[in-house]
């Protein structure tokens, strides 16, 4: 949870970077039309606000791999506990029952071989 609110303020901290970019450029614009030579003045301007716009793209998606990654690895950890304890369950339930359960299966008589070396292996 901590995670997905700390992506989601990242978020929307870039989407801000971005908001006030176009802004500054837009009063750029706007202030250039005033002078004798708006080109001289813009062209430099325009081409710093573009660098600075992609550094903050590239950041962003570095950020967003690095996180959907750590996710990633988050959840595979939470199923591998999941697993474990669902298999903690059933080593406990066949201590519990392994005496009940071979004697079933030897009362059912089955003659396949490789289920008489499961019952063989419970036994064991």
């Amino acid at each position: 949870e901590q995670l997905d609110e700390n992506k989601h303020s990242f978020l929307r901290a870039c989407t801000v970077a971005r908001q006030k970019s176009d802004l500054f450029h837009k009063y750029a614009l706007r202030n250039a039309a005033n002078l004798i030579k708006p080109e001289a003045y813009l062209k430099p301007l325009e081409q710093k606000i573009k660098n600075v716009s992609t550094i903050l793209k590239n950041k962003e998606d570095t950020v967003l791999n690095a996180w959907h990654h750590r996710k990633k690895i988050i959840d595979e950890y939470l199923q591998y506990i999941s697993f474990k304890r669902n298999t903690d369950k059933v080593f406990v339930w066949i201590d519990e029952h392994d005496e009940c359960f071979v004697s079933k299966l030897e009362e059912l008589d089955i003659n396949d071989d490789g289920y008489m070396d499961f019952v063989r292996a419970l036994k064991w």
